[in-house]
Parts: structure tokens; sequence; C-alpha cells
């Protein structure tokens, strides 16, 4: 693939991947981004939920919302 090229250590295994910014720097930036999500919400996973009336009841109450 253009712009990509793997890194081999001595044995010839591929330990690495050198990737040009100038040909994938949107492709990478989603990803990154798709990760971060990944990593909040594995994070947020046991958090405590909430239905939308509820929500909806406690932004009306605190004047978020109408």
């Amino acid at each position: 693939m253009k712009g990509i090229s793997f890194v081999t250590n001595a044995k010839g295994e591929k330990v690495g991947l050198m990737i040009d910014l100038k040909d994938h720097d949107k492709v990478i930036n989603e990803y990154i981004e798709d990760l971060f999500d990944l990593i909040d919400i594995n994070f947020r996973k046991n958090e405590e939920t909430f239905s939308w009336d509820e929500t909806r009841k406690n932004l009306k109450e605190k004047g978020i919302i109408d």
C-alpha cells in the first residue's frame, strides 16, 4: 500500500509500521478518535445509567431545558 512500510527485525519478522502522514493523516486521525471513544466506553461501562425521561425531568428542574 502506498505510504505504508513495515519495519522488520534481524529475523525478518514484522515488528513495526511506518506510515506516511501525508497520505494517511485523515484515516489515522479518525482511527485515533474511534480508539479514544472505545477507551471511554470501556471506562464508563459500569457507570449508573438513567432513562431519557429521568434525564429530561432533571434537566427541566435545573432550568437547562424547557
